[in-house]
């Protein structure tokens, strides 16, 4: 058992641990199963999920993937440059129609006046 696991680790398929160590497949194919090994992506961690977070009201970025595209930029530091300038625009300062004209952070401060 030992031996099939040290194999998998290694990266060998059921069958050619099987063959190196003379047992039969099924044999091999349970006790990677019982090991939970019996999937390559066992071996491997996930890697962690990102999420995006922001610690203010003001930081949030609802302007999507369509604000890099709207204009040409020469350079990516360019783009990288002018999103602060466009979050700022879409969030503080844009009138917002399902928002009775008024922009999303006037919203947010309205809640949080609310529950204050």
């Amino acid at each position: 058992m030992r031996r099939i696991e040290l194999l998998r680790r290694r990266r060998w398929t059921g069958p050619a641990i099987a063959q190196r160590l003379g047992v039969p497949v099924s044999t091999v194919g349970l006790t990677l199963h019982r090991l939970g090994l019996s999937r390559l992506r066992a071996l491997e961690p996930r890697p962690p999920v990102v999420r995006y977070e922001r610690a203010r009201p003001g930081e949030l970025v609802h302007v999507g993937r369509e604000w890099a595209y709207q204009r040409p930029y020469r350079r990516s530091a360019a783009r990288t440059a002018a999103l602060p300038i466009l979050t700022r625009r879409y969030n503080v300062e844009r009138p917002h129609t399902a928002l009775q004209r008024r922009p999303p952070l006037a919203r947010l401060l309205e809640l949080s006046e609310q529950r204050a």
